[in-house]
């Protein structure tokens, strides 16, 4: 036993334990990993300090490592795999820690595409067509996308782009 008043020191080490977060990003339908979303991770609610970037792999799968255990992180998609909707609301997760390490789903929507095409009944009169029209995707009212279509177009817009809440089963 050491004397109450002695000058003995005693060290104590303590081993950091980093933390990371794990995203896994599926189909919202079929719970099918998918690849090649790429996220930004941030420090801050209003994401303007980035700490790193990455993609997800085949499994669906990115890995933010080296981060502080038990800390608040925020994440944004940004970029979609093809053929899905970029989520636009930011994911906030707290570092875990690398030996009980958990995984944060994240789910995508397969994007939509719409296409507009203009079917003329004037034979015979195609000299009075318009140069152009301008069709236009509506969101409340007001205009999301729009496109023009002209003779050179073959009357047709290439693909619009609606907003990711708009879905539609056919």
């Amino acid at each position: 036993a050491e004397p109450a008043n002695s000058n003995s020191l005693r060290i104590v080490e303590n081993t950091r334990i980093p933390g990371q977060i794990i995203i896994k990003k599926v189909d919202a339908g079929t719970g099918k990993a998918l690849s090649g979303a790429r996220f930004t991770l941030y420090s801050d609610a209003v994401c303007s300090t980035v700490l790193g970037t990455g993609t997800t792999d085949s499994n669906g799968l990115v890995t933010f490592g080296n981060l502080t255990a038990g800390a608040l992180y925020f994440l944004k998609e940004t970029s979609a795999p093809a053929g899905y909707a970029q989520i636009s609301r930011t994911i906030s997760a707290p570092a875990t820690r690398t030996d009980s390490a958990s995984v944060v789903t994240v789910e995508n929507k397969k994007s939509l595409a719409l296409t507009a095409t203009t079917v003329w009944n004037d034979s015979g009169n195609e000299s009075k067509r318009p140069s152009a029209l301008t069709v236009q995707l509506l969101q409340n009212g007001a205009a999301y996308a729009e496109a023009v279509l002209t003779a050179s177009s073959g009357w047709s817009t290439g693909a619009m782009t609606p907003p990711a809440w708009l879905s539609m089963t056919v």
